[in-house]
């Protein structure tokens, strides 16, 4: 969109379609997964960073054999990222998801007077990142913090007993090898994030009073010439 020196905006856009294929003329809705902007260094002191905003995929991490995201705050949000702190570089970012259900009106009631609880629960997730700490020959750590809270307006009600906030710690070692990776990763999360266990809160839900912890280690490495098989191991959720 516009570049000055090392000062740059960029408009960065990702869009979906999905059809069956199972006619000549098929319509179908296009799904704009991301949609944002994003400045890189317009703040002098701050080289190297970059502000945000929009729907984007924001630093996912996953197992890319199996298509296992165990870290992924994507969706609509803003933040900055890449701030360079000299031991490694500080990301802080907000985003927000919904909930199908789990909230509910004055006015949502049936027959016999009791709370109908089917309406959206938006939640909020703050997530805060320190990556690229050389800690050993090869190594690299990233630690990071994520607070996921509900954000309904003032006239909504959560269910009783709902879990309405919650927390994810993620601590992730790469290390290089064989022209190729290994990444180990604990992470440990109470209440709204224990749900789907990637950073994505569910405040709304009355059954993730608890807490998780995961311990995963994989990654990829070279066992021929220029390219060789992948190499992966996975340790379940527990």
């Amino acid at each position: 969109m516009w570049k000055e020196g090392d000062k740059s905006f960029y408009f960065d856009t990702n869009v979906a379609y999905s059809v069956s294929q199972q006619n000549d003329w098929e319509s179908t809705s296009p799904a704009f997964r991301e949609a944002n902007v994003q400045g890189k260094n317009l703040i002098e002191w701050l080289p190297g960073s970059t502000i945000w905003a929009g729907k984007r995929f924001y630093q996912r991490h996953d197992v890319h054999m199996i298509d296992f995201y165990y870290w992924d705050i994507s969706g609509p949000g803003a933040g900055i990222e890449n701030i360079d702190l000299g031991f490694g570089k500080l990301s802080l970012a907000a985003t927000r998801s919904s909930e199908s259900g789990g909230s509910a009106t004055f006015a949502d009631r049936d027959a016999n007077g009791d709370r109908i609880y089917d309406n959206v629960v938006p939640n909020d997730v703050f997530d805060v990142r320190l990556a690229g700490m050389e800690i050993n020959p090869g190594g690299t750590l990233e630690l990071g913090v994520d607070y996921g809270h509900t954000n309904i307006p003032d006239d909504y009600y959560l269910q009783p007993g709902a879990s309405k906030d919650g927390w994810m710690f993620t601590a992730e070692h790469t290390q290089s090898m064989l022209k190729g990776f290994n990444k180990f990763v604990v992470q440990y999360g109470t209440d709204s994030m224990t749900s789907n266990g990637k950073g994505i809160p569910q405040g709304g839900s009355v059954d993730n009073d608890g807490s998780m912890i995961r311990v995963i280690d994989h990654g990829a490495i070279t066992l021929a010439g220029p390219v060789g098989p992948d190499v992966r191991r996975y340790v379940p959720e527990h």
